[in-house]
């Protein structure tokens, strides 16, 4: 029983970090996207 119980935890730790690592590269991704199209009406 607890080791279903720290194993269910497990799982629903890995899925926010999952979700946390997702977010973030989205995040990423958007504000390079923002800083190539600064440039590119700079220049």
């Amino acid at each position: 029983m607890l080791i279903q119980i720290r194993n269910e935890i497990q799982m629903t730790i890995d899925a926010y970090k999952e979700l946390y690592e997702s977010v973030l590269a989205n995040g990423i991704r958007k504000l390079l996207r923002a800083s190539v199209y600064c440039l590119y009406i700079i220049f």
